[in-house]
């Protein structure tokens, strides 16, 4: 493909065993090479430690106080539900808090998001801009990601 004139011309053919389940099972094993191999139940507390001790030292390091440890982890599952949308900081905030009448000081919730961040546990991706209508497209607020779609999974207690 790479070697012809009109390589979009390419005709590209092939075929594997690979099911849709192991696919997924492979998207959602992770990609720490100490997790892929760990059993469903044990990933998941691998995982849960593995958090916890981001909360217990690295946030720390970074400045960031948790008071309440809770909000964070609600904050972290409702933007594990956002990922791949263009959902607003208020969206997510929304999702993370429902029900309560007390919410998280804007402050906090950005303290966290800019630690995770820091760790690259999460991500932001502004939008695609083709150019053909920049100044429309400059408005669209970025995609969120996470550094691993298994922590999609575990976050939303898939696993």
């Amino acid at each position: 493909m790479f070697a012809s004139n009109k390589p979009f011309e390419s005709r590209i053919s092939g075929r594997t065993d690979i099911s849709t389940q192991n696919y997924l099972s492979e998207i959602i094993a992770s990609g720490l090479p100490e997790f892929r191999n760990l059993s469903s139940e044990n990933r998941k507390n691998a995982f849960e430690s593995y958090f916890a001790n981001m909360l217990s030292h690295e946030f720390i390091q970074q400045g960031v106080r948790l008071r309440q440890p809770e909000t964070l982890l609600r904050w972290r599952r409702a933007y594990a539900a956002a990922v791949s949308t263009d959902a607003g900081y208020n969206e997510i905030l929304d999702a993370s808090t429902a029900g309560e009448g007390h919410k998280p000081a804007t402050k906090t919730t950005i303290a966290y998001r800019e630690a995770l961040g820091n760790l690259w546990l999460l991500d932001e991706l502004l939008p695609w801009i083709d150019g053909e209508d920049f100044f429309n497209g400059s408005k669209r607020s970025p995609r969120h990601y996470l550094a691993d779609p298994a922590f999609v999974h575990l976050y939303l207690d898939l696993i």
